[in-house]
C-alpha cells in the first residue's frame, strides 16, 4: 500500500460516517472494543493492525506512532514513522471532522488534508472529492 491509497482509505472510511472515528473524549483507540464502540473497525492505524496488536496498543497508558513504531507491521512501516505520525494527529484531532449531521471533512479538515497532500508530495487529483 501506498501513501497515496492509505490516505484515501483513510478518507473514504471516516468522511462516510465520521462516527466511526475510534474515539470517545477525546481519546482514541486503536482497537474499537476499547471503547465498546461497535460502529468502528478502530483508529486510522488501528484499523490495519491485527486485533492482539491493536488491543496490546490500548492496554498502554500512553501511545504514539514513535512509541509503537518498531512493533508495526512490515506494510505500515514502509509509509514512514513521520508520514503514519501525521495521518493519526489528522485522524485523531476532532476539529478535521464534520459531526453526524454533516459528514466529511470541515473546512480546518479540508486545509490540513491540503497540507498532507503537499507536504508528502501527494497527487492533489486524486483528493478533489474531499477538498471541495
Amino acid at each position: 500500500m501506498t501513501q497515496t491509497e492509505f490516505l484515501l482509505d483513510t478518507l473514504k472510511y471516516y468522511c462516510e460516517d465520521t462516527s466511526r472515528r475510534c474515539e470517545k473524549d477525546g481519546r482514541c483507540r486503536y482497537h474499537p472494543s476499547s471503547l465498546s464502540h461497535s460502529n468502528s473497525e478502530g483508529c486510522a492505524i488501528g484499523r490495519y493492525l491485527p486485533e492482539d496488536l491493536a488491543l496490546k496498543f490500548d492496554s498502554y497508558e500512553y501511545t504514539d506512532i514513535e512509541s509503537v513504531f518498531d512493533e508495526l507491521p512490515e506494510n505500515l512501516q514502509v509509509l514512514g514513522k513521520e508520514y503514519l505520525d501525521s495521518i493519526q494527529n489528522f485522524h485523531d484531532s476532532s476539529t478535521n471532522w464534520n459531526t453526524i449531521d454533516e459528514e466529511g471533512l470541515t473546512e480546518i479538515g479540508k486545509g490540513r488534508l491540503s497540507q498532507l497532500i503537499k507536504e508528502y508530495e501527494l497527487d492533489k487529483n486524486l483528493f478533489v472529492n474531499y477538498l471541495n
